[in-house]
């Protein structure tokens, strides 16, 4: 086998081993959920964000209430989801017949698995599936969920305690633990899978929603490899960096053919005068820091769009008033004991106000030949209308999404999602990729160091194509920086750029095999 054939074949088995689920064959999916009580927002927020997730996977989707489902509706698609968020939700008797009698796939999410596993359809449901409901705790306690091996954590909330018999049909595939006692997480039995809480609500960095994220891809039978995939993102790069800062960090990463995203941000404002002069100013107004942001990008670096000043009009929101410390697209105040309260959307809040914002940010990038490949929302927090705006815009965002339902008195509750692999298309329209190891803050209480990264790095990789998305902000020693990509690294995980390539490519170095996450 000569040279170039046997390099052919490496590059195609790369290629297939980290091929995605665009190549599965297509599942059609329908969702029903809770969606009338005080909490039928809850129903259609958890839907969206399990729609959200479906999009990385080779799914066509319907969803609408329980209450409308349908005699043998099941026999249309290939998976059934119930999410069962309104604890003794009425439940359509069609759906019950349909679980008693369907062979289609069902994942039951969460509550209200007592409708049919007690009173008059008991007996038939244990015969069918081997599975008892016995209670619903609310506890601290069940603090942790087992699944290939690893302890993810678990924040609270409600947990279905069911049993399940030990038969050939059946098996257990997470385990929920408590201080004295375990219970089954998730399970299969026959055609039923089962999730004995919402793995939308009361989630945090790789926790026990990883477990869930992965099973899907043995519902919808993706057919993915393992393969794991890492994004990093220099944060917050405004005029005001440290040039040589910059320009170091750009070395190291090129040193360890490490591609990255660079969030910059086109204006500072520091309208409170908070530190020092110039209190306000743009890219072209900044030769040095823009000459090393054109060095990062030679380095490997590629452009986020994070906002366009980053913070809002003069006044605290809720901190400072300056650039890359304050929230842009949301009203935010503090409580006395330092905690955030989310006040509601801006006051000017509009169409034409945030597409204003967009296209003031694009042309001063454009001034100063700047090319962003991506969006970032400052803290990750905006209005529906103003995401809806970002999309027109990028099609790719590294931030996690925010998503809303009004709930029975016309208010928006709201969600931050996280996921640990690509959502290709979500409520918006956006492509996100995952942020799911925090960043480094070691002046925090308690400090966020790169062991903590690098631990949620390692979690994330019990689902088989995880990412590890982390960011780090340029005025921190170099130190920590290093310490977490390269233990990233050690993980597994491989470095990959984001969007399409720059109009200048960079020089040399950065290997062409690497993949880009478009």
């Amino acid at each position: 086998m000569n040279l170039v054939r046997l390099v052919y074949l490496t590059v195609l088995i790369v290629l297939m081993a980290t091929a995605t689920s665009w190549s599965q064959e297509l599942k059609k999916v329908l969702i029903v959920y809770d969606g009338t009580g005080s909490r039928a927002w809850s129903g259609e927020l958890s839907t969206i964000q399990l729609k959200n997730i479906l999009s990385h996977f080779n799914a066509e989707v319907v969803s609408h209430p329980v209450d409308a489902y349908t005699a043998n509706e099941s026999l249309a698609y290939d998976v059934v989801f119930y999410l069962g968020t309104t604890f003794n939700a009425a439940l359509s008797q069609s759906f019950i017949g349909d679980l008693l009698n369907t062979d289609t796939k069902i994942f039951w999410i969460n509550y209200n698995l007592h409708k049919v596993s007690w009173g008059n359809t008991q007996e038939q449901f244990k015969n069918k599936f081997g599975l008892s409901y016995v209670k619903t705790v609310n506890t601290l306690e069940w603090a942790s969920v087992e699944y290939k091996g690893t302890w993810l954590p678990r924040a609270g909330g409600d947990l279905a305690v069911v049993t399940l018999e030990t038969r050939a049909d059946t098996e257990v595939l997470a385990l929920a633990k408590s201080v004295n006692e375990t219970a089954p997480y998730i399970l299969r039995s026959k055609n039923l899978y089962f999730i004995a809480d919402n793995p939308f609500e009361n989630v945090s960095y790789a926790d026990r929603a990883l477990a869930f994220c992965d099973i899907l891809h043995d519902v919808l039978e993706s057919g993915v490899a393992e393969s794991h995939q890492a994004v990093l993102r220099i944060e917050d790069v405004h005029t005001h960096q440290d040039p040589t800062q910059l320009r170091a960090i750009a070395d190291y990463l090129y040193s360890r053919r490490v591609p990255f995203a660079i969030s910059l941000i086109p204006q500072y404002e520091d309208p409170r005068h908070v530190y020092g002069a110039p209190y306000s100013s743009t890219w072209s107004e900044a030769p040095e820091a823009l000459a090393a942001v054109q060095y990062m990008i030679k380095r490997g670096g590629r452009i986020v769009m994070h906002g366009y000043t980053h913070q809002y009009s003069s006044i605290k929101n809720p901190d400072s008033g300056v650039t890359a410390e304050d929230w842009e697209f949301y009203r935010v105040a503090r409580r006395t004991d330092g905690s955030e309260r989310y006040v509601g959307f801006i006051p000017e809040d509009s169409e034409q106000w945030v597409t204003d914002r967009i296209t003031m940010g694009l042309s001063l990038l454009k001034k100063s030949n700047l090319s962003p490949v991506a969006w970032l929302t400052p803290h990750y927090l905006a209005s529906p209308m103003d995401y809806s705006v970002f999309a027109r815009y990028f099609p790719l965002a590294l931030d996690r999404g925010v998503y809303f339902a009004q709930d029975s008195n016309g208010n928006y509750q709201f969600r931050e999602q996280y996921a640990p692999y690509p959502m290709e298309r979500d409520a918006y329209g956006t492509k996100r990729l995952p942020e799911t190891c925090n960043y480094i803050s070691p002046y925090e209480i308690p400090p966020r160091l790169p062991a903590d990264a690098v631990g949620l790095a390692r979690l994330v990789k019990v689902v088989r194509d995880g990412w590890a998305g982390c960011y780090f902000h340029p005025f921190l020693d170099i130190s920590y920086l290093k310490e977490m990509v390269e233990g990233i690294q050690a993980e597994g995980y491989t470095f990959v750029a984001v969007g399409k390539a720059p109009p200048v490519a960079p020089v040399g170095g950065i290997s062409t095999l690497l993949l880009t996450a478009q």
